[in-house]
């Protein structure tokens, strides 16, 4: 196996992690836009390729999210293990990959980023004790969404050729 192709993924999630966790002087609303971003970024790579990003890196990424925002410990680690757990479920083989288009899979994207946007909500909301408002997850989901064509797009260029299995397994070995 090749060792760029064993390194590559998990790198760009840690490069990306760490300039989301910059402090950009964004408002209050777009807050989230960066780490979901990052959470598109696992899930593509982990859609294109069974296990591309390992769900430890995932979860260490979520943990420096949490840390450097000074938030609640576990808050993006869960929602990036939710992003891991998702692309999972939404992984394709490779023959069903190129009998459906792009269109569905922008589709399936678009139930994660909305399964992952309440979920940060709620979570949130829960920290809080109260109901907090639903503009800063709505906003990250909708950049998000858009951005997701060119996060998907910069993947296909670093790895133009995902080898997967066609294996649709949460479990390692199975």
């Amino acid at each position: 196996m090749n060792v760029l192709r064993i390194v590559v993924p998990s790198l760009t999630l840690v490069v990306g992690t760490l300039i989301a966790a910059l402090p950009w002087g964004t408002g209050f609303d777009a807050r989230l836009v960066a780490p979901l971003l990052v959470a598109a970024m696992l899930f593509s790579w982990n859609v294109r390729r069974r296990s591309a990003v390992p769900e430890w890196i995932a979860f260490a990424c979520g943990l420096t999210m949490d840390v450097t925002g000074q938030g609640p410990l576990g808050y993006w680690a869960m929602i990036y293990l939710l992003a891991f757990v998702l692309a999972a479920l939404f992984r394709e083989t490779r023959r069903a990959s190129s009998e459906n288009g792009s269109t569905q899979r922008f589709l399936r994207y678009l139930v994660a980023v909305i399964a992952l946007a309440l979920t940060a909500w709620g979570l949130a909301s829960l920290y809080a004790l109260e109901r907090v408002d639903v503009v800063a997850p709505a906003l990250a989901a909708l950049i998000s969404s858009l951005a997701y064509p060119f996060v998907a797009g910069f993947i296909g260029v670093l790895e133009p050729n995902a080898q997967d299995d066609g294996v649709r397994s949460l479990v390692r070995g199975g």
